[in-house]
């Protein structure tokens, strides 16, 4: 996330359109900004039209470039998950995560972000590994208000996450009901943990 996207979020639209609402605005001031200088610069029509285009795409595609759309961002991807494992009874929104992984560790701002919007959401995280201070990883850098819960044995949680790290579940009544993987993880997700905790 970039100061734009959280400014958007900040006035309170939703992840997705935080994300999406940035092009749409460079699109469109691009575009009025090329039709203005496109009248004082060039004189030929076929290179007025050339320019509009130019000046309108490339700075969206320069943007791009730093902050891509994912199809997480605009998808649902969410699993339905059969899993062994125990989740809490309420509703509870569980990572789980390796020590080293530096994706897992990116998962920390998002999950402030999403604190900060609703203090009610339950976050845990579920760490493959012991509570070790030697080695404590990213772990130390979890935020106070999420619960962290230690997995000594990565089978346990093996039809839960099936070797993709971070993986995150929603879930209630001790079952899981919504899994996604790091890949499929994006912007409507977000969106859709906050209604599922609404």
């Amino acid at each position: 996330m970039n100061g734009i996207e959280i400014f958007l979020l900040e006035l309170g639209t939703s992840w997705m359109w935080s994300k999406i609402l940035v092009y749409i605005f460079l699109l469109l001031f691009f575009f009025l900004l090329a039709l203005q200088l496109q009248r004082i610069i060039i004189i030929n029509k076929f290179w007025r039209i050339a320019f509009v285009i130019l000046v309108t795409i490339l700075p969206v595609n320069i943007y791009f470039l730093f902050h891509p759309i994912y199809t997480g961002d605009i998808y649902d991807q969410a699993l339905d998950t059969k899993s062994k494992y125990t989740f809490p009874e309420t509703k509870t929104l569980s990572i789980f995560t390796l020590k080293g992984c530096p994706h897992c560790k990116n998962t920390i701002p998002y999950m402030e972000k999403l604190h900060l919007r609703n203090d009610q959401i339950s976050i845990r995280y579920v760490i493959v590994g012991t509570k070790d201070s030697k080695n404590p990883g990213f772990t130390n850098e979890i935020p106070v208000f999420c619960q962290k819960v230690y997995v000594n044995k990565p089978l346990e949680i093996g039809d839960v996450t099936q070797g993709s790290y971070p993986c995150f579940v929603l879930s209630q009544h001790g079952k899981a009901e919504k899994r996604w993987f790091n890949d499929g993880f994006g912007m409507r997700t977000m969106d859709e943990i906050e209604s599922y905790f609404e």
